[in-house]
């Protein structure tokens, strides 16, 4: 998984123009069929939401995924190639290779579910899920690790001349 300058690498070549650094081409990984240009100044900045493409064995376990762009160049597939969310981004022909200018996409729990739930497959190892994001969520997991539920439904069910009831 490639994110941002990661992505652009995978592909087969950065052309600058003298945007980024000197002019030049420079060869990239080609483990994508993409290929970058740097031409006049033009940053891209969003915050988005987009859905995975639902292909490999990888992207199609992650379902709709939010994060933010921001990035320079202009990244163009090849015919036929297929964007990772919705029209960012790369994915090879095996669904092993991905490239994304998406940053925090590793902040969606569905994401890291997708990749470490694919890993563990490919090892035959058990997996748990990663936990929900919801923050109460969060604070009834902590409630239920560290409070004497039991107790404090005792105290709660105390009847006015002090006994407990049961």
């Amino acid at each position: 998984v490639g994110i941002c300058g990661g992505y652009q690498m995978l592909g087969r070549r950065i052309e600058d123009d003298g945007v980024e650094d000197r002019v030049g081409t420079l060869p990239g990984l080609d483990l994508l069929s993409v290929e970058t240009r740097f031409a006049a100044y033009e940053k891209t900045t969003r915050q988005s939401e987009r859905a995975a493409c639902p292909v490999g064995p990888i992207l199609s376990r992650m379902g709709t995924v939010a994060g933010y762009e921001i990035h320079m160049g202009e990244t163009v597939r090849d015919p036929g190639v297929l964007p990772a969310f919705g029209d960012d981004g790369s994915v090879s022909d095996d669904g092993l290779v991905i490239g994304t200018y998406l940053h925090g996409l590793f902040q969606n729990p569905s994401a890291v579910d997708g990749l470490l739930s694919y890993l563990h497959e490919r090892r035959r190892l058990p997996y748990e899920p990663v936990a929900d994001d919801d923050p109460y969520h969060r604070l009834a997991v902590l409630v239920a690790e560290n409070v004497d539920l039991d107790g404090l439904l005792g105290l709660a069910l105390e009847s006015a001349d002090g006994a407990f009831v049961v």
